[in-house]
């Protein structure tokens, strides 16, 4: 099974490690260095509402701090329009408790900068093991 991923990171070399590493894990990735260049934000358009096997990503991992939005904007933006993706990871490297602690009640897995890969790594080993083989990603 292929995994799709999305990535929002505004530093574009952060962007393209995290791009490279899931890329070589063999997942499909969309990287954004904010998330209004990604069109599921920019078109607002939700194809998955009501449907429990569909989603746009299997993951998705997003900087804290952005232009535009933050990350905990990010996930309630996706999550009020049901996007269904159900592995969230919020990374930064100044964030604080009440953050962290809105962005574990929203369910997202917290990191903090920088970053190890063995440990991101981790993280996505569980998060396939809670995705359907029968889920549909919808392009968008």
């Amino acid at each position: 099974m292929k995994y799709r991923a999305l990535v929002f990171e505004d530093e574009k070399l952060l962007l393209e490690v995290f791009q490279h590493a899931l890329e070589i894990r063999g997942y499909e990735v969309f990287g954004y260095t904010e998330p209004s260049k990604c069109r599921l934000i920019s078109e607002d358009k939700f194809f998955c509402q009501g449907k429990d096997n569909c989603s746009y990503a299997d993951f998705i991992i997003t900087d804290h701090f952005m232009p535009g939005m933050t990350g905990i904007e990010l996930v309630k933006y996706l999550k009020e329009r049901k996007s269904n993706i159900k592995n969230i990871a919020i990374i930064s490297g100044r964030l604080r408790e009440e953050d962290i602690k809105i962005a574990e009640d929203l369910g997202c897995k917290v990191f903090i900068k920088p970053v190890e890969l063995p440990v991101l790594f981790k993280w996505l080993d569980e998060g396939e093991k809670k995705i359907s083989p029968e889920r549909e990603l919808i392009d968008f």
